[in-house]
């Protein structure tokens, strides 16, 4: 399918929200919750719903669409099948496209390409009622002599000026240029065919009612322009962590809800979808756009809809899986058969479903701005989560970790400590870091802290011993020391660090033993440590062994 792989361009790389979405959706999110939101990365969702596409065999377009037009196609199938190849062969004789006329003419040409009567599509059985077939000519085709006329249909003469006639077969048919609809040519087919005579009640039975009815229900108000003949076409089962799709989850030709992106009064909770990593809507497409004021709103049109749920249970590994309710209503019992047979996933029952919780890949303010997405039958709790949307996180008392969830591909930045006691459960959730950063602290030493694993460590106004640093990792890179209390700076063990930061730290007689014998690339230092000269000595011998010197602050 052509749009998915244009979007699996974007997956190699960190696509951003507004990398991945319709312009006329950017522009919508941008006016409802604000620009920031396109900034975001698109999320990682959970690998417990099962994602994919999945193009549906014969038994399952015809279980969906039964349901979906409320009959039971394969009857009415079998009935158009049963019809005399006879009357199959002059009805497809009888179309003549080059006479269509008026704002239908380009649709009927469409939906008649390729027209068979013993198996038509849906499409072509909702316009049987339209006037599309040549009238039959009942008395010139029963006759075995007719008038030759031209192609305009002018009777021909001869040269005494009288009207040709010519011999013919009785029951060759013989059709005018007026076109008419289903139920006036099987009547003049009957009158001239009793031997192969059809059943008229076939084309008005209720199997073909309620395919018209339904088919002419139009949930955009006529607004979407969407194939001629859509039903003709593929269909696919379509379950992915889509941004454009999850936007789009209610915008149908076929269905609407409240959480229309556009229109949706409740179109407020649609964002919470989008960095939701535990629920994907399963769909039902056409591999066809919907264009709305002649702009493309959505690559696929929906048939119909329903969101796939992993309850997430926070105080055990195990977790159920959720199909919620379907838009339209009629096709749940078909959309969850079909998406069990492809991917092996099954409901838990709506009974025994509990809470669903809520974990948005944002960072802590950002979710605290957005509405929790709608439920359809399930109640909701909101959990912190920490996912590749958030880069820095703050460790106080008052967070109860076993309340948060931590991704295995989060992209944490940095950890900011301000407290020497770590809140319950932090421990259990591994985070590798960027940054570690201590801030405000009176520390003894680190060992309460040493599970927290990075290679780049900062503090910042802390005060603690010169051996503090001791009980770093071996492999440390990094070190920021800024307007930190500390004396007998001890740095000797740090033989793989690449860069150095000592600001506002150190006595300036303390510069040169705390880093001698240091193999350092990069090295930050205030500029206070230079009032002595020895200590610009000691700088510029490093500079010539090609070590890069920042200075911060003026030189006193």
């Amino acid at each position: 399918m052509k749009f998915l792989s244009k979007r699996n361009q974007f997956l190699a790389e960190e696509a951003k929200i507004k990398d991945v979405i319709l312009p006329r959706q950017a522009k919508q999110v941008e006016g409802q919750w604000g620009s920031e939101y396109l900034e975001y990365e698109e999320i990682e969702p959970t690998d417990r719903i099962q994602q994919g596409v999945w193009k549906l065999d014969h038994d399952d377009k015809m279980e969906i669409l039964s349901e979906f037009f409320n009959t039971d196609l394969k009857k009415m199938y079998n009935q158009f099948q049963d019809l005399p190849d006879h009357f199959k062969t002059v009805l497809g004789d009888s179309i003549k496209t080059e006479l269509f006329a008026g704002p239908d003419k380009d649709r009927f040409i469409s939906i008649l390409e390729g027209f068979n009567i013993q198996f038509p599509s849906i499409d072509s059985l909702t316009i049987l009622a339209k006037p599309i077939f040549r009238k039959i000519s009942v008395g010139e085709t029963k006759a075995t002599e007719v008038i030759s006329k031209d192609e305009n249909g002018v009777p021909l003469k001869d040269e005494n000026n009288k009207i040709i006639k010519r011999t013919k077969e009785a029951g060759e048919v013989i059709f005018s240029k007026n076109l008419v609809n289903i139920n006036t040519f099987v009547s003049d087919y009957n009158d001239c065919f009793p031997g192969t005579k059809v059943d008229a009640d076939i084309f008005s039975s209720g199997y073909v009612r309620d395919i018209v009815n339904i088919a002419a229900e139009d949930f955009s108000g006529g607004d979407y322009k969407v194939d001629y003949n859509p039903f003709s076409k593929d269909m696919y089962l379509y379950i992915k962590h889509n941004p454009k799709d999850i936007l789009n989850m209610s915008v149908s030709k076929y269905y609407s809800s409240c959480q229309h992106l556009y229109t949706g009064m409740f179109r407020n909770k649609v964002i919470g979808n989008l960095f939701d990593p535990n629920t994907i809507p399963a769909f039902i497409i056409f591999d066809t756009p919907i264009v709305w004021k002649d702009e493309k709103i959505s690559d696929q049109l929906p048939l119909a809809r329903m969101m796939i749920r992993n309850l997430e249970t926070f105080d055990t590994k195990d977790s159920q899986i959720y199909f919620d309710r379907c838009y339209p209503d009629r096709c749940k019992d078909s959309i969850d058969k079909i998406v069990e047979k492809h991917t092996q996933m099954q409901s838990v029952d709506r009974s025994n479903a509990g809470t669903y919780y809520f974990t948005p890949d944002l960072p802590e303010d950002a979710a605290g701005n957005i509405d929790q997405p709608y439920m359809d039958r399930l109640n909701i709790s909101k959990k912190r989560y920490i996912g590749i949307n958030t880069k820095s996180i703050t460790l106080t008392p008052n967070i109860d970790w076993s309340d948060v969830k931590v991704s295995p591909k989060a992209k944490l930045k940095e950890i900011i400590i301000q407290s020497s006691k770590l809140p319950d459960g932090l421990l259990n959730i591994p985070m590798q870091p960027d940054w570690i950063k201590f801030k405000f602290l009176r520390l003894k030493d680190l060992s309460v802290f040493k599970n927290l694993k990075s290679d780049s460590y900062a503090f910042d106004k802390c005060e603690f011993g010169g051996d503090v640093l001791s009980s770093l990792p071996e492999d440390v890179k990094k070190i920021q020391l800024i307007s930190c209390d500390t004396s007998r700076l001890d740095l000797s063990k740090m033989e793989n660090i690449e860069e150095l930061h000592l600001v506002y730290t150190l006595n300036d007689e303390d510069l040169i033993p705390s880093i001698r014998g240091l193999k350092m690339k990069k090295l930050v230092i205030s500029g206070d440590l230079l009032s002595l000269s020895e200590n610009k000595t000691y700088i510029n011998s490093l500079k010539k062994q090609g070590v890069k010197i920042e200075i911060i602050g003026p030189v006193l």
